[in-house]
């Protein structure tokens, strides 16, 4: 086995552990995040040079501002983003976009599995967070009370990056 080959191993099993915590946990360690950045840094290096390792810094940069609002309006989780941007650093800037739409369909399907084995107030919850990503001033998500219901969307960050890498 390669070196690039061990390390694709090493990103998806990294990513099932990123997955399962979110899913299990709803919390991402940063030790996760930080491996699957360094691990997608050294096989860019390994398979394309300084000019690869680069590219997946921008990504992982250019993905970090993308979702950096909805961090913001706390839409999404802190874990979540982070993973987003360590995969779009193992990703590169050329599978990106592929990345990004693998994610968001990803993301659908588990918001609504999680919409539909959701409590009432559960149901309510992720509404408003809807709200809250479309319009953070409309009065549903102003009202909504408590802590809100987030969907576990590192675990569709990463199937995209899966899917992206291994879809070339």
């Amino acid at each position: 086995m390669t070196w690039p080959h061990a390390l694709l191993v090493f990103f998806a099993a990294l990513l099932g552990v990123a997955a399962w915590c979110d899913v299990f946990m709803r919390r991402i360690p940063n030790r996760i995040t930080v491996a699957v950045a360094a691990a997608g840094l050294l096989s860019s290096f390994l398979t394309g040079g300084a000019r690869a390792v680069a590219l997946g810094l921008l990504a992982g940069l250019g993905t970090g501002l993308l979702f950096a609002p909805l961090w913001a309006r706390r839409a999404m989780g802190g874990g979540d983003l982070k993973l987003a941007a360590a995969c779009a650093v193992w990703v590169g800037l050329s599978r990106a976009p592929s990345y990004l739409f693998a994610s968001c369909l990803a993301g659908g399907a588990l918001a609504l599995v999680c919409y539909a084995f959701s409590s009432a107030a559960g149901r309510g919850s992720i509404r408003a967070n809807l709200h809250r990503f479309r319009a953070p001033a409309w009065p549903e998500a102003a009202a909504s009370p408590g802590r809100p219901v987030l969907v576990p969307y590192g675990a569709a960050f990463a199937a995209g990056a899966l899917w992206a890498v291994l879809g070339r």
